[in-house]
């Protein structure tokens, strides 16, 4: 049988790291799944502030996540997210100054102006 004292130490350990799995495996992303929650599609253009014109190939993710995506040739983006609004937006692109927007709504398309640096 062995030690009691060692057994209820183990079954701690157990309960304890199955209890770590769990909250880990069972973030929002897994409960927004359960719950039918669909995911949110934010729609944008990055463009340089000086000429109004497309940027291509701009990095653009969410901060607090792990979605991103590219523009296209037309500055154009479209980024699928679990995050609810508010969220913090990330524009990024060689030769021009990192912006960062707050995501209010994902019902109307962001316009993005870059500052060449």
């Amino acid at each position: 049988m062995g030690n009691p004292a060692i057994q209820r130490g183990t079954w701690r350990a157990i309960t304890a790291s199955l209890l770590l799995l769990f909250l880990y495996t069972s973030g929002v992303k897994g409960k927004d799944l359960k719950e039918g929650i669909k995911s949110e599609k934010v729609k944008g253009v990055v463009v340089t502030r000086e000429g109004k014109l497309p940027v291509k190939s701009a990095l653009v993710y969410i901060v607090k996540g792990e979605e991103e995506t590219l523009t296209n040739g037309k500055g154009e983006f479209i980024l699928n997210t679990w995050n609810r609004t508010p969220f913090e937006l990330n524009v990024e692109n060689e030769g021009f100054k990192p912006v960062r927007v707050i995501v209010n709504s994902t019902s109307e398309t962001i316009n993005v102006f870059l500052e060449a640096k």
